[in-house]
């Protein structure tokens, strides 16, 4: 059992304490990202172990790390890129000049594919992924990065996210297995309109 946090906003760190970094947490293990690839040190032996050979620039995986309290797993993101449209604004009449100026934004259109990220889940010591079934986080609208959206319970036995669909009909909070991958949800929130 653990605490996840959905929607709501933690406590601001005491003046007093120090905000840990990921440089602070206790681990065997230092991890990178190497041409859209995730790639593992032991920091006792210096071996390296490449852990994905499937990312692409437009499939890739990326930080930040959601590290298990043990540092024995390891939670990282991999997104797969979306349409990438982009418009012309005109300001006919900016406030700093009396020309016209123009600003060209990203901007997606409704049916346009977004970008579509989920959690890959990593034992270190055993080096290799541990495969999630993504049935009850299939069509996320955003997954918020893995520092914002995750938290592993205080034994690293499970780790939880947030999961919004698209549509924003369906919302999920989800525990993941660290030992097996196995997904189940902790609360689900569905509607026939909006969540809020």
């Amino acid at each position: 059992p653990g605490i996840a946090f959905a929607g709501a906003e933690p406590e601001p760190p005491k003046a007093n304490k120090k905000k840990k970094s990921e440089g602070d947490k206790p681990r065997a293990w230092k991890a990178e990202i190497r041409n859209h690839n995730l790639f593992a040190k032991n920091a006792d032996t210096g071996d390296e172990i490449q852990l994905t050979t499937d990312g692409t620039a437009d499939h890739y995986y990326h930080k930040p790390f959601g590290w298990s309290p043990d540092g024995r797993h390891l939670v990282v993101a991999k997104t797969k890129a979306g349409t990438r449209r982009k418009i012309d604004l005109i300001h006919a009449a900016p406030a700093d000049r009396l020309q016209p100026r123009t600003e060209t934004i990203s901007y997606a259109k409704p049916g346009d594919d977004i970008d579509l990220t989920k959690p890959h889940l990593f034992n270190l010591e055993a080096g290799k992924e541990i495969p999630l079934d993504d049935t009850l986080f299939a069509n996320p609208f955003f997954m918020r990065t893995v520092r914002d959206s995750l938290h592993w319970s205080a034994e690293s036995g499970r780790f939880f996210f947030l999961y919004n669909e698209r549509g924003h009909q369906t919302m999920r909070l989800l525990a993941v297995e660290a030992a097996t991958g196995e997904v189940r949800p902790v609360v689900e929130e569905k509607s026939e309109t909006f969540i809020d």
